[in-house]
């Protein structure tokens, strides 16, 4: 696993705890996801049908697209994401002597290759980068960080 692999599994499993759901890292053997949200109902008692599940994109390969679409829809969680790794894209495409602006077309291509693989699926998808991602759990944290100091006064 690519260490911007991980970094973007983590990120995401983190942000689904501060969010009050249990996050594991794939949903089963069968169906390896990069990480899945279950939602706890407020008693505390969680449920077995997935919240969100992800699939972190590495690479800008159709087949390894497809391949992460179809476990999505196997899972079937209310929404599916598809995470676009673009710091590692992007620093693997630097290593291959692309210019900056051949990355950021490279980088939109995949995204708009994806996006043209979701639309012809009936499963509620979305792609996300990793830098969005980034920046859910910078507000998530700010605000979680926000309500612990409210409380306190």
């Amino acid at each position: 696993m690519r260490q911007g692999h991980r970094q973007a599994q983590n990120l995401f499993l983190e942000l689904g705890r501060i969010l009050g759901h249990r996050p594991v890292k794939t949903f089963s053997p069968r169906w390896p996801t990069d990480g899945v949200w279950f939602p706890k109902l407020n008693d505390g008692i969680t449920t077995e049908s997935p919240l969100v599940a992800v699939e972190v994109i590495v690479s800008e390969g159709a087949k390894a697209i497809r391949g992460s679409i179809g476990v999505l829809e196997a899972v079937s969680p209310a929404l599916g994401l598809l995470i676009v790794q673009d710091d590692d894209i992007a620093r693997r495409l630097r290593s291959q002597g692309y210019t900056e602006e051949r990355i950021q077309q490279t980088l939109k291509h995949t995204i708009e290759q994806i996006n043209d693989h979701i639309s012809h699926t009936r499963q509620r998808l979305d792609v996300w980068t990793y830098t969005y991602l980034h920046r859910r759990y910078h507000l998530a944290t700010t605000a979680t960080i926000a309500l612990r100091k409210e409380k306190s006064l």
